[in-house]
Formats: structure tokens, C-alpha cells, sequence
């Protein structure tokens, strides 16, 4: 019961003695919650004290009934029931006393080398008009970090169980949020996301954010957005730059890698780190206007080609690409492209992520395994008709239309620097750093002196680069 303070009309009875008014029932104005059964309906029992005078002799009789009431604590200066939650790990919810109209807050625990306990609140969406029962379930579901019974019950005869699995995904946008997704709903286990933005209003018409995500980094809301599919998916959030990343120490326990970024130099660095270290990649990009786009597999197990040497620097891929704007830093710039479009090529890289999760033995691995035997690493993906060479390749195939797909053999290079015959190491972060603060000197200075010096410069002028050979 949830009481209100006395009213003129609510008060003690008249007592015609002392020892009859203490005795006395005070009276006040209340709302009957029935938090105890609400909870039972989620598989939580609650003890609690229905008659006062009757619960001193009960703790009398027994001290484990005393410790089995939940206490009240203060959160932001307001009383919460503190529920606890049957889990492998310290749980509870805070009930809030305006319980069901304000819902509870998900809480876990977790113990220091001294025992002392540090609470994390969980994301504790509320809807006060919605039926109170599925929201506390899921809030309790949250707490205790447990799976939904049977939610991969239809994915798991083609992958397999992927709970134990971690993915690493770099760049949390319309690519790297949806791949994520996907992957989570089919069971995998943990994450691994790099991404230094925060959401704003453009993502929303391309990603798995909503608008009370804006403002907030994309590795959060994005970690937020996974666990409301699976409570019991693990998510450790990188805010930063790729590039300012120790990769060597993040890749390790990873079992695979997507490279969703915006930034090709990155996309590189980190496809280098991921061969070196003997790790799986999956990359995704799309191009201009999202009228096509590329997904490439790199398995360093199975001797396949690089990500360099699919569509790194001296192959094609850049000419599709859309133009760089350097005023963000080199990235890709973002263009007009609906959402449709680009999850069509999201899907092909899920679907093949999934597929090298799986293994090559998994109804969903076995296509890609034939792809990875022939060597055909690099997917293009049209989703809008007679994309550039796709006239050629399916002319006179009228009953064809988009979205198409066309895999591409990609040899390895014997001279390459990641998969080549002898080669070198990725940049460790100090370097990177190092060469991250040079190319911005660099782009700085374009932005400040570029256009004047080009229209300074005579016609037919030949301008000679030397290399010092300390690059």
C-alpha cells in the first residue's frame, strides 16, 4: 500500500487513554499497489509486513525473517524499495514510490579487491500507460543480465550458439549500428565497439537510434540499444578515435572483426592490426549515393588476401568512394542516401559475418566457404540498376534488377605489407598517434594556406615531393 500524508479527514481516532492511542491505527489516504503481486507475475517474491504489531514478534522469533524485508535507500533525495533479483551477479531493482506510474530502476553490483560494492544502473526505460508487468520483467531481466528464454531459437540451427563469441565493431553508424544488431539478435554474446561521435539528429533516418539517443555517444546508445534485445550481452565502449586506439591490447579475445568506419586510413590500420593478429575481418563501406557498396572478407587462417589488397590504395575501389572532406578530418563526407540502400549492404555483410562465426561446417558458413576456396574476398553490392560495369556483366538479362551482387577474385600480393610474403608490422598506438598529429599539421595547413598557394602557382609548374625516408 502506498500511503499519503494525513489530510483534515485522515487522522488518529480519538483515543480516551494513552495506552489505547498508541494502540490505534493511524489513518491515512492511500492507493493499494499491488507491487507484490506484480513481481510474483515475474518471478520475484518479495516478503513483507501486512500487520505492524505482528512483525516485531515475528523478528523476535527468527533474525533471517529481519534481513529477509527489503530495505529503503535514498536515491536523488527520493526513498527506493530495494528489491532484490536472483542472478549470477549482485542485483536489484530501486522501486521508486511512485511505482507503476514512475518504474524502477535496474541496478547491478560489482565487488572491488576490498569487497567494497560499486552499483551501475542499467537503461531502465518506463512506460507509465503500458501494462506494469512485461516492464518490470524486463527490467528484472536487465538487472540479473539473463537471456530471454527461446529468443534464438530460430537462428541457432543455422549458427550454432555464438554466446562465447566477441566482435569488435569500429564505427557505430548506419553501418557498424545495424551490422551490430543483426549479430545480436542472432545470439552473439559480446562486443567490442570504437567510435568516437555522438548521435545526432541526420543518424536517425539510417541507424538503430532513436531521438532520445541524440547527444549521446554512439558506442553508449549503442550499447544501450543491445542489451534491450538481450540483457545478457556483454558491450565495452571505446569513445575515441580509431587511430588513438591501442589495438593491440583491444583485438585481444576477439574473435572477429567489422570495420564499419568512415575513415579509410583507419579502416586500414585496423585491418592490418586484425591480419597480423590472426583475426577474421568482415569490412563494409558504402558508395556514392549509396547506389552500391563493398563488403570484404579477410580470413589470415585461410591464406585469403587482405583488406589493402581488395580495395586499398592503387585498386579501384577509391573511384567509387564518396569525396573526402577534410574539414572532418579526411573522413568520407556524408551524402543524401536512404536507408533501404544502405541495409541492403548491411545485410550482406551481416549475413557473412554471421557465416564466419558460425564456421564453414554451419549451414550459414558454408557459401562463404566456397567464396573464401575460390577467392573471391570482395563483394559489390548494387542497389540501384545498371550500376557502372553491372550493364556489362548482366546485359541482355532483361529480368535482372537491383539489387545485384557480383564477387570479385582477389589474389594476395606478394610484395604487400600485410598479407604479402614478408610482412610488416601494424603501427603500434605511440606511431599512430605520432602520424595522426602530423597528417593533422598537414591537413591544418591545406585548410590555411592550400588555395592560396595553388592560385598562386604559375600554369604548367612542376612541384617535386622527396621522400626523407623516416616516414
Amino acid at each position: 500500500m502506498r500511503c499519503r500524508p494525513p489530510t483534515a479527514r485522515s487522522c488518529f481516532r480519538a483515543a480516551p487513554s494513552l495506552t489505547t492511542a498508541i494502540t490505534s491505527w493511524l489513518r491515512v489516504a492511500g492507493d493499494v499497489v499491488p507491487l507484490c503481486a506484480d513481481l510474483a507475475l515475474t518471478g520475484i517474491s518479495l516478503e513483507s509486513a501486512t500487520e505492524v504489531p505482528a512483525r516485531p514478534r515475528c523478528c523476535a522469533e527468527s533474525s533471517a525473517s529481519r534481513t529477509a524485508l527489503p530495505v529503503v535507500v535514498r536515491l536523488n533525495r527520493r526513498p527506493r524499495l530495494t528489491v532484490p533479483v536472483l542472478a549470477s551477479r549482485p542485483a536489484a531493482l530501486f522501486i521508486d514510490p511512485g511505482y507503476p506510474q514512475t518504474g524502477p530502476i535496474a541496478v547491478t553490483a560489482t565487488l572491488d579487491g576490498n569487497g567494497a560494492a560499486a552499483l551501475s544502473s542499467r537503461p531502465s526505460p518506463w512506460d507509465p500507460v503500458s501494462p506494469p508487468v512485461p516492464q518490470l520483467a524486463a527490467l528484472a531481466r536487465a538487472a540479473a543480465g539473463q537471456r530471454i528464454s527461446r529468443s534464438t531459437e530460430r537462428t541457432a540451427p543455422l549458427v550454432g550458439s555464438l554466446t562465447d563469441v566477441r566482435v569488435l565493431v569500429a564505427g557505430a553508424g548506419s553501418v557498424g549500428s545495424q551490422i551490430a544488431e543483426n549479430l545480436v539478435r542472432s545470439g552473439v554474446g559480446a562486443f567490442t565497439v570504437i567510435d568516437p561521435e555522438s548521435v545526432e539528429a541526420p543518424n536517425l533516418s539510417r541507424t538503430i537510434y532513436t531521438a532520445a539517443d541524440i547527444g549521446i555517444p554512439k558506442p553508449d546508445a549503442l550499447a544501450t540499444r543491445l542489451r534491450a534485445i538481450d540483457p545478457a550481452v556483454h558491450v565495452d565502449r571505446h569513445v575515441s578515435p580509431l587511430g588513438l586506439t591501442d589495438l593491440r591490447q583491444t583485438l585481444d579475445g576477439i574473435t572477429l572483426v567489422v570495420a564499419a568506419t568512415d575513415d579509410m586510413a583507419e579502416q586500414a590500420l585496423l585491418a592490418h592490426h586484425a591480419y597480423a593478429a590472426g583475426i577474421p575481418l568482415v569490412a563494409c563501406a558504402l558508395y556514392k549515393v549509396a547506389a552500391a557498396g563493398e563488403v570484404v572478407i579477410s580470413v589470415p587462417a585461410a591464406k585469403s588476401a587482405c583488406w589493402s589488397c581488395a580495395v586499398g590504395a592503387g585498386t579501384n575501389a577509391g573511384q567509387y568512394r564518396p569525396e573526402r572532406d577534410y574539414g572532418l578530418g579526411g573522413r568520407l563526407a556524408g551524402e543524401a542516401a536512404i536507408g533501404p540502400s544502405i541495409h541492403l549492404v548491411t545485410s550482406v555483410a551481416s549475413s557473412v559475418a554471421l557465416g564466419l562465426l558460425a564456421g564453414p561446417d554451419s549451414p550459414a558458413g558454408r557459401p562463404y566457404g566456397r567464396l573464401l576456396a575460390e577467392n573471391r574476398t570482395l563483394g559489390l553490392i548494387a542497389t540501384s540498376p545498371n550500376w557502372d560495369f553491372f550493364r556489362q556483366v548482366f546485359a541482355g538479362m532483361d529480368h535482372q534488377h537491383a539489387p545485384q551482387s557480383v564477387w570479385v577474385r582477389v589474389e594476395r600480393s606478394a610484395t604487400c605489407p600485410v598479407c604479402g610474403s614478408v610482412p610488416i608490422p601494424p603501427l603500434t598506438e605511440r606511431a599512430g598517434a605520432q602520424l595522426a598529429d602530423v597528417i593533422a599539421g598537414i591537413r591544418e595547413q591545406l585548410r590555411n594556406e592550400g588555395a592560396a598557394a595553388l592560385l598562386s602557382v604559375p600554369p604548367n609548374t612542376t612541384v617535386n615531393i622527396t621522400d626523407s625516408g623516416d616516414s
